[in-house]
């Protein structure tokens, strides 16, 4: 079936850079869409003028293509930038503690911290930081204090190269503690530009 093609008008029927656009139900439909290039800055406006419109392009496959929303979330944002990643930490917590997310196979860690907001009570917490079958790879446990509030920070350049995309474990020992809250945050980027 042959699309109607569409109306292109001058929204003032002059020559300056507004036009609206409309399918074949005509100007002042709900499909009317004005354009408008003023100032340099191409904006795309709903029927009334005044409120912005969605504009939906393909993916993108050079450097001067437009990049779409899911492009930016799902392929840029997953290979070259360094990307936080946050998994909470209480003292009724399990003895394992997956993040929701999972590192792709060959993530590099560049930095793992573990931010002690309430001391735990217990008679000797830890925590340590991997993924499974290696568990303490981004932080072993004695490389930080749940007994003590502060930030432990462990700068690094360690791979996750389990084959697979595991999501972040951390092994954690109560000890008895009754009180304690923690944050474990994880930079990582999953795929480094070479």
């Amino acid at each position: 079936m042959a699309l109607n093609p569409p109306v292109v008008i001058n929204i003032n029927g002059t020559t300056d850079d507004s036009f609206r656009i409309a399918d074949a139900s005509g100007i002042g439909s709900v499909n009317t869409v004005a354009l408008q290039t003023a100032s340099g800055v191409l904006k795309l406006f709903k029927a009334d003028g005044v409120t912005l419109a969605k504009l939906q392009v393909a993916t993108p496959t050079t450097g001067e293509d437009v990049a779409i929303k899911s492009y930016v979330d799902t392929v840029a944002g997953t290979t070259a930038c360094e990307q936080v990643l946050a998994v909470s930490l209480a003292f009724n917590s399990a003895a394992a503690v997956n993040s929701v997310f999972a590192l792709v196979d060959n993530a590099y860690i560049t930095k793992v911290q573990v931010v002690v907001n309430t001391q735990f009570n217990g008679t000797n917490p830890t925590v340590s930081v991997g993924y499974t079958g290696q568990t303490t790879k981004f932080m072993p446990k004695g490389q930080n204090n749940l007994k003590l509030t502060g930030t432990y920070t462990r700068e690094q350049f360690s791979q996750q190269n389990s084959g697979a995309p595991q999501t972040l474990l951390l092994t954690y020992d109560a000890d008895g503690s009754s009180a304690g809250a923690a944050t474990v945050v994880v930079w990582f980027v999953p795929v480094p530009k070479s």
